[in-house]
């Protein structure tokens, strides 16, 4: 974007400072009664009642994004926007080099998280537990991962957000199992976020040590390490943001970058769906608009019609997990406040403070969880000199994030206004949109590499790669220092024997390895569910006082003719009722009738009672909720996909009429003016 808006903001500072030695009594004679009003401006704005408050909040905050769009709207003559003129230039050694030094490097840290077995702590156990229900549920059972009778009493486990079917954890686990598959695909996700970030940054700055500076401080800042230390739910997501900025810029360029940019979408939404989902999701939508902008003529019409397809072919793909997952979530809105508040240069101070493994280990909540950005001296400096080369939209987007992840609990911060909005009502952990931030400060310090490169001097380039490499050294050796803290203990060595058949019912965690045995963890995390593992729940376990079996029926067991995770039979008396240790809810189908219809996916606390028919015969399925919404979703995908391809195909038509319409006129231009030339001759 604009370069100028440091040197505006200079030009005000001076004009007023000018005034105010012109009229220094006046500035005196205002400066008691401006203090005064500054004291009594907060009590006078709560004095306003609540409601006008909030609806000039609201308003306020609206037009905020209003001046954002019109802006992306808005292009100046120093803006910038990538074209094909621009290019990569000549490739040299570093262009080949780097990309392999930089994926070896991140690759590196598979040792350190598999070097010995662990069960992991809190959210690892959580997310081994789903990937190791995906695993039984396909390998074990041969079904589709619909259920998940392991967690909780049972839960959508393919309609779960946090649990993706196209991510690399998927077909890992069910190669390698749950404990090494999941662990190597936080690796593959942090080396696809390195890789987006260093091309997006190869396209924007044109420089390879500058590019690789940006994977540096995106794909392996302190922030990601912390939280791949604590689970994988930012580092299963936050990887398709610098792809999803990459392609939308590049759109225009041709059908590929469409297609690429609608398989990354789908990638989003077919892995784990979380935070930074939406938020680069958000990010896209901007510099579409700004790609609307920016492109000129049939460019632009090629970049509209390359983003329908993109969207199209991400709904196809996706559609049937977006519908079931949207009904999974509709079940259970969560409301829940954030209760950080940090001081507007919170983050900039946490890319200089690293987090020790012994504070790791602790498993308390200390605010480096939600708020750590390391990226050292190093990266810090080279964001602060990237400000001597003009303000650029990376600077932009870096504030902006940095602003919204400050907290949601005062009326001063952006998200309290954001979190009035359904969509971000449920995203409680605002200070995630600081990994959108680091976004902007990998491209920030990646543009001073670049403008040190470039420079007149040659040891300034030189000094520009060592600092990279320095940092690159210090962001990986601390991440193999403290990776191995996400490993857990070991696994217990008096653990039940395996379970044999239908899933028995354990109280308390770990579930990773109980689900590994085939016993089900009632006391165990789902988000969705609710945080707190010890309410009262109806599911019963095995050693409670009232326990009698997963069935029973007149205090005694009753054993199921079939059971699997996705379908249960039991052959008893006609008519006879049977309590079942599970949760119901509107997925199962009761012998064929949806008769928990009014209830939501899953019921922690109702019981769970069915009857059988006049034969005594009592099926148990799970069925989809959301699933034809999903479908209806493809459809509309696919629809978009052909719209876009006619769309493209009507552009070509138009386009080759338009220039042998040129060719025509030209060519009956030379011939009209040959024959004058003939004419004249003659008369000559």
């Amino acid at each position: 974007m604009s370069r100028s808006l440091p040197h505006r903001a200079g030009q005000v500072t001076r004009r007023a400072w000018r005034a105010a030695r012109r009229r220094p009594r006046l500035v005196a004679a205002l400066a008691v009664p401006a203090a005064l009003g500054m004291t009594l401006l907060p009590d006078l704005f709560f004095a306003i009642p609540w409601p006008v408050r909030r609806t000039a909040g609201m308003l306020g905050l609206i037009g905020l994004i209003g001046l954002g769009g019109a802006r992306l709207c808005r292009v100046r003559p120093g803006d910038r926007w990538p074209s094909p003129a621009d290019g990569p230039g000549p490739v040299g050694p570093a262009d080949r080099l780097l990309p392999w030094v930089l994926a070896l490097a991140t690759a590196s840290l598979a040792w350190p998280l598999l070097q010995r077995p662990g069960i992991g702590y809190g959210d690892w156990d959580f997310y081994l537990q789903l990937y190791e229900a995906v695993r039984r549920t396909v390998l074990d059972y041969g079904q589709f991962p619909w259920w998940n009778p392991w967690t909780r009493g049972g839960f959508p486990l393919a309609g779960d957000p946090q649990c993706g079917l196209a991510a690399p954890a998927a077909p890992l686990s069910l190669l390698l199992g749950a404990g090494a598959g999941v662990r190597l695909a936080a690796v593959i996700w942090l080396m696809i976020a390195v890789e987006g970030a260093r091309r997006l940054a190869r396209l924007w700055l044109g420089d390879p040590w500058a590019a690789c500076a940006a994977g540096l401080v995106f794909g392996l800042n302190g922030g990601v390490t912390v939280y791949t230390v604590a689970g994988i739910y930012v580092t299963m997501s936050f990887c398709v943001l610098p792809w999803f900025v990459y392609h939308a810029t590049r759109l225009a360029d041709g059908p590929g970058q469409g297609v690429a940019l609608g398989l990354w979408g789908a990638f989003a939404l077919l892995g784990g769906i979380s935070y930074a989902t939406v938020y680069a999701a958000i990010v896209a939508a901007a510099v579409g608009l700004r790609g609307v902008s920016a492109e000129r003529g049939e460019r632009r019409v090629r970049y509209v019609c390359h983003g329908v397809l993109a969207v199209g072919l991400t709904l196809l793909l996706s559609g049937w997990r977006l519908g079931t997952t949207l009904a999974v979530m509709g079940d259970f809105p969560r409301d829940v406040g954030m209760l950080i508040d940090l001081r507007p240069i919170a983050f900039f101070e946490q890319m200089l403070v690293r987090p020790s493994e012994a504070r790791l280990r602790s498993v308390s909540v200390p605010i480096f969880w939600e708020s750590n950005c390391y990226i050292g001296v190093v990266g810090v400096a080279l964001l602060a000199a990237s400000l001597a080369r003009g303000w650029r939209w990376w600077h932009t987007l870096t504030i902006v994030a940095f602003a919204l992840g400050l907290g949601a609990s005062r009326w001063y911060h952006p998200s309290f206004w954001l979190s009035y909005w359904q969509v971000f009502r449920t995203m409680h952990a605002v200070t995630r949109w600081r990994i959108v931030g680091m976004l902007g400060v990998g491209l920030a310090a990646g543009s001073a590499v670049a403008g040190m490169r470039s420079a007149r001097p040659r040891w300034l380039g030189v000094l520009a790669s060592a600092l990279v490499l320095a940092m690159g050294a210090d962001l990986v050796c601390y991440a193999h220092r403290v990776l191995p803290v996400a490993l857990g203990p070991p696994p217990p060595e008096d653990a039940p024997g395996p379970s044999d058949g239908q899933a028995i019912q354990l109280e308390s965690m770990p579930a990773f390895p109980n689900t590994m045995l085939g016993f089900g963890t009632i006391r165990s995390i789902q988000p969705l569910l609710g945080y707190d593992t010890g309410a009262g729940t109806a599911r019963l376990w095995r050693g409670h006082p009232d326990y009698v079996g997963e069935a029973w029926s007149e205090g005694r067991a009753v054993e199921p003719e079939v059971w699997t995770p996705n379908r249960v039979v039991f052959r008893v008396e006609p008519h006879q009722e049977i309590h079942i240790n599970q949760n119901p809810g509107s997925w199962w189908l009761v012998n064929g009738d949806r008769v928990f219809a009014g209830l939501r996916c899953a019921e922690w606390g109702r019981p769970f009672v069915a009857r059988a028919d006049g034969a005594g015969r009592l099926e148990l399925r799970i069925a989809p909720i959301g699933l034809g919404t999903g479908l209806a979703l493809q459809a509309a995908g696919l629809a978009m996909l052909a719209g876009s391809l006619g769309m493209g195909r009507a552009v070509r038509w138009g386009m080759r009429a338009a220039s042998g319409t040129d060719r025509s006129e030209a060519k009956g231009a030379e011939t009209a003016g040959s024959a004058g030339v003939q004419g004249d001759e003659r008369i000559g």
